[in-house]
């Protein structure tokens, strides 16, 4: 047999098989790249909005691995009520050590290895000089890094998805000399990558079905079938745990309904919305979503049955609104592919280029790989287009880049647009961005260059990229307006400092959020009670009087206009403006208690008894409340 091997060899139909050697310059730049996501972790990691308690769903998914590091391996009772890999990702890697830190850190070096994923899978579809474009474009990312340091599920999305399509371009290379194991081997494990994508990002469930399918009509149906069952080995213990728990085939958790809702009903916009007696966290996903499906049925339901109970309410508008329903999923895949940044959970922007943090230098984003990515996909598919039926081609296996991409932009406009869902789609197109870049060298090359002359195929090609290229410009440049929740990452972060009783800092963020959105009340005066707080009452007091006669929608806020008065020394004033005051619905028992208190001492009785008696229609039966009003009598 080694006879046989090394003739084939010598007649040059067999390569000869060369050593492995270190590729130094990539793994200088895997280096770098570390280094820099190791320098924004630094900078970022203490943030107080950053920390798993700042507020957002990072306290869900620590008290999930929390219970699983308590022995609780199953989490019952009922389906997940998020996606479950992370919180399992996440219990591992406490357990080897109680640090948020080393999580972070095991999250940056996935991070790092993603770039180097990105590398392998453009060199097998695109060559060498876009692999390293592509690597290069990978590392200047900053939403990649800036997800692999938050304590969420996103963290391990853009690894997860480039180490998947490396696996998935290498095993579709088959080279000769390459034994076809290998390939199959590779195939398998781009099929478990994606299904624990699957277990992190539900969505991308309809990627895996248009590679499958791509990958059957290019006549890679042994290829198709590894990787089916990479992917339903990766999804079988869940499916497994689910039927144990629940008595239910599910495959995953039980939010899909409600996601699918968000995005397709009449008031959707193709961003995450409000569902009305459902509060926007995990908590409300949970429990909330229960009683108001509950509700509508008139029965208890199961996890599974109300997901389904909100899938209906989602399809049942589609077929009463089609048109609606058709202009609503337009709209999605442009904001799929715009340029602006979609916030849910976190700014970006704000975290970018409001903090200070090395962010602000990773430039590249979807204004950059959208408009590379379509030209760099078209120039690559004409390219290649004699090859797309020669099985083991390149061409075949850039084909099913193709798939991935346009049915993962799919799945995302099925439900709703939010910047970390994007991040697999901007991992894949990272990858044609690279090729595009390898062409635009070969177009501007001079005649002394060592780059080689493009071919006659690549001239020929050129025109078309550059107008497909052209096309991904102008939709990333669509001029949506999109909120970037730069101004309620400075409300939350404000909040937080008056908590810690950072005055002068919750006075500072506050004064930004004000400068970012003035007509807006709340903003206004929670400003105006933290220069109060600061001892700038004279300045404070007129934001807060202006908020109150605007008609700022807080309970207690006409109390607090009223107190801070007296305590600029405008009795007169403040005695005046409560003879005014009636209750007003939005205010609490407690807050019309404190108004009762303050009138009394103002020597202002009759405003006193308006306020308690409102205070006993709350909360009947009030001791305190019932006392001071019969002392007034």
């Amino acid at each position: 047999m080694g006879g046989r091997r090394r003739r084939a060899q010598k007649a040059g139909v067999v390569p000869t098989t060369r050593r492995a050697r270190w590729n130094w310059g990539l793994i200088l730049l895997l280096a770098a790249v570390f280094a820099v996501k190791a320098t924004v972790l630094a900078q970022l990691q203490h943030h107080p909005l950053l920390e798993p308690d700042g507020g957002v769903d990072s306290a869900a998914y620590v008290a999930l691995a929390r219970r699983v590091l308590g022995g609780e391996l199953l989490l019952r009772p009922g389906l997940y009520y998020l996606s479950p890999l992370y919180v399992y990702f996440l219990a591992a890697l406490l357990g080897v050590s109680d640090s948020f830190t080393f999580v972070r850190l095991v999250q940056i070096a996935l991070g790092t290895a993603a770039v180097g994923c990105v590398f392998a899978a453009a060199r097998a579809w695109a060559g060498a000089r876009a692999a390293w474009c592509a690597a290069i474009l990978a590392a200047l990312t900053g939403v990649f890094t800036f997800y692999e340091i938050v304590i969420f599920q996103s963290s391990i999305d853009v690894f997860l998805t480039a180490a998947a399509l490396a696996c998935l371009a290498s095993g579709l290379r088959q080279a000769r000399g390459i034994p076809a194991e290998a390939g199959s081997y590779l195939m398998l494990a781009s099929g478990v990558l994606l299904g624990l994508q699957f277990l992190n990002r539900p969505n991308i469930i309809i990627a895996i079905a248009g590679v499958v399918l791509a990958l059957a009509a290019i006549r890679h149906r042994r290829a198709a079938l590894w990787l089916t069952a990479g992917a339903a080995l990766a999804v079988a213990p869940v499916a497994v745990r689910n039927a144990i728990v629940t008595h239910d085939f599910a495959l995953t958790s039980s939010q899909g309904g409600l996601n699918f809702y968000i995005g397709n009903s009449g008031a959707a916009t193709g961003q995450y919305v409000d569902v009305p007696g459902v509060r926007p966290n995990m908590a409300g996903q949970e429990e909330d979503t229960r009683r108001v499906a509950e509700r509508a049925a008139g029965r208890s339901l199961s996890d599974a049955e109300v997901s389904r109970a909100f899938t209906r309410l989602a399809f049942q508008w589609i077929r009463e609104q089609p048109a609606a329903a058709g202009q609503l999923f337009i709209r999605k895949l442009a904001l799929t592919f715009n340029a602006r940044h979609q916030w849910l959970d976190f700014s970006y922007p704000y975290y970018a280029y409001d903090t200070g943090s090395a962010l602000r230098w990773l430039v590249v984003g979807p204004w950059l790989l959208v408009p590379l990515g379509f030209a760099g996909a078209a120039w690559l598919l004409m390219e290649q287009r004699g090859s797309w039926g020669s099985k083991g081609s390149t061409g075949s296996g850039f084909v099913v880049c193709v798939a991935f991409i346009v049915s993962y932009a799919i799945s995302i406009a099925v439900f709703f647009v939010a910047e970390r869902y994007r991040l697999p789609l901007l991992v894949a197109l990272c990858i044609p961005s690279g090729a595009a870049c390898d062409l635009l060298l070969q177009a501007i090359r001079k005649p002394s260059s060592p780059l080689p002359p493009p071919t006659s195929a690549a001239r020929a090609a050129l025109p078309v990229a550059a107008a497909i290229g052209l096309a991904g410009a102008l939709v990333t440049s669509l001029p949506f307006t999109i909120d970037d929740g730069r101004f309620e990452e400075r409300l939350r972060l404000s909040k937080v400092l008056m908590n810690n009783r950072d005055y002068d800092g919750a006075a500072a963020e506050l004064e930004h959020a004000y400068t970012l959105r003035p007509s807006d009340t709340t903003a206004e005066f929670n400003y105006g009670m933290a220069l109060v707080s600061t001892g700038r009452a004279k300045d404070g007091l007129a934001h807060v009087r202006h908020a109150v006669d605007a008609g700022v929608a807080m309970p207690g806020a006409r109390y607090a206009l009223a107190s801070t008065m007296f305590m600029t020394g405008d009795r007169e004033g403040a005695v005046a403006l409560l003879q005014t005051y009636s209750p007003a619905p939005e205010d609490d028992a407690m807050s019309c208690y404190r108004v009762a208190e303050l009138a009394m001492g103002a020597g202002a009785p009759n405003v006193a008894q308006r306020y308690l008696r409102r205070a006993l229609e709350l909360k009947p039966g009030w001791p305190e409340a019932s006392q001071l009003l019969q002392q007034i009598r």
